[in-house]
């Protein structure tokens, strides 16, 4: 994974970075750790390592994800139990470089990176995240509201939908109508039972400036995916 550097942290890795970043004074330092005497960039390099992984989970080019919902992550979180100091300056490339589960009923009120019985709860941790998954069931109806999609997802790094349901054709797009009033996003994928032109658009809104409108595509492009915006009220669901 390409490493990155941002000028201006978010508010919650200012807090954290507010804890004592430099050995103490009065640390023997025939006893103390040498990691701790690295340079910053070096220590910054062995998080990276350590607790980001490399295989994100993205829609492919035809608009198919993987097979394997959650790829198994090469993570080693325990390293923020070492000292207050290692927590400091892991815990936002942890939170800040991987991308999150979103819980595909409770949103961001249950974020996991492998467990959803293990989600991540403290508000400070989840105020880092900037990388979201989510799995969009198209023949069940949501429990969130487009205002909620809204407030959880706009301005986020990246979102990567991904739309499954029962069987083939089985139902229409209302599921993800609520997804049209995201924006701001910096990457949008939209992948798996949804058709390429409609996952596109639907992108495109996503990425689209906080207050623009975009207008709803017709057209004969849109023949064959059953009439873009006939499946809100034309579906077999």
């Amino acid at each position: 994974m390409a490493l990155t550097t941002t000028t201006t942290p978010p508010p919650a890795a200012r807090a954290l970075s507010s804890i004592s970043t430099t050995p103490s004074s009065t640390t023997n330092t025939k006893s103390a750790p040498s990691f701790l005497f690295l340079p910053a960039e070096l220590r910054n390099i062995i998080y990276r390592l350590l607790l980001t992984h490399t295989t994100p989970i993205r829609a492919s080019t035809c608009n198919i994800l993987s097979t394997q919902p959650h790829p198994r992550l090469d993570l080693t979180p325990s390293l923020l139990l070492t000292s207050h100091l290692i927590h400091s300056e892991a815990a936002v490339i942890l939170y800040t470089s991987n991308t999150f589960q979103a819980h595909p009923s409770f949103l961001l009120s249950r974020i996991f990176a492998i467990d959803p019985a293990r989600s991540i709860t403290s508000p400070l941790y989840i105020s880092l995240i900037t990388r979201y998954h989510l799995r969009v069931r198209l023949d069940c109806d949501a429990y969130y509201s487009g205002e909620e999609l809204v407030r959880a997802f706009t301005g986020v790094e990246e979102l990567v939908v991904e739309v499954f349901q029962s069987s083939f054709q089985a139902c229409d797009y209302r599921a993800l109508e609520a997804f049209e009033g995201i924006r701001g996003v910096g990457r949008a994928r939209v992948g798996g039972s949804v058709g390429r032109l409609f996952a596109e658009w639907l992108e495109m809104c996503m990425m689209s400036l906080p207050g623009k409108e975009v207008g709803r595509a017709v057209g004969e492009e849109w023949e064959g995916e059953r009439g873009l915006y006939e499946v809100w009220s034309h579906g077999n669901r």
